[in-house]
């Protein structure tokens, strides 16, 4: 998408290594086994049963979810095994494929205690964690850059996504400086009446 306004040009393109949401220094641990898959965060378990025979780790667990995973045509993850049930009943293309977990003191210092209150969050914490990472696999990511008017480049971004370009557009126009957010509108203009894509 090329759009030109006021001599600087917005180039939008399709993220080809989007940011793994693992990598940002997360509260909760994800581990994973797959024969085929390098998943989660670094396990230092060999297999599930190595985990669950951690007793030391297991008293610390403050909340706990198990992962599933269907593979087919790509790979989707869920803490709700229902969801992959609904599409594949005998359960050949999905499965447990490991769990995330939030310890009582990462528990302690992220909510300042262990009440039932702080589990209910820290458990819909897990979730979010893992919708994020099913997002990560499935959706396409989008990245900018800023043109000047000589061609030099002034900024850029990456790392958007959405249900639509639409929506992609919107997230960059409110996450860009706002000298550069009326470039973004007329390219939302634009997209929504057909002319840019």
């Amino acid at each position: 998408m090329r759009i030109k306004t006021k001599g600087l040009t917005p180039h939008v393109y399709e993220d080809d290594c989007p940011h793994n949401p693992r990598n940002d220094g997360c509260t909760d641990t994800m581990l994973c086994w797959h024969r085929k898959y390098n998943l989660g965060d670094e396990n230092p378990y060999k297999s599930s049963q190595d985990f669950w025979g951690d007793k030391e780790l297991q008293d610390s667990i403050f909340a706990l979810k198990t992962i599933y995973m269907l593979d087919h045509s790509g790979l989707r993850f869920s803490t709700s095994s229902s969801r992959f049930r609904a599409v594949d009943p005998q359960g050949f293309d999905w499965g447990a494929v490991g769990v995330i977990y939030m310890t009582k003191d990462d528990a302690q210092r992220v909510y300042g205690d262990l009440s039932d209150e702080s589990k209910q969050k820290a458990e819909q914490g897990l979730t979010n964690e893992v919708e994020e990472y099913d997002r990560y696999h499935n959706t396409q990511y989008y990245e900018y850059y800023i043109d000047g008017k000589e061609g030099e480049p002034l900024t850029g971004s990456s790392g958007y996504y959405g249900d639509s370009m639409a929506e992609v557009l919107e997230v960059m126009r409110d996450c860009a400086d706002k000298k550069y957010r009326p470039l973004f509108d007329k390219a939302l203009r634009q997209f929504q009446s057909g002319a840019a894509m």
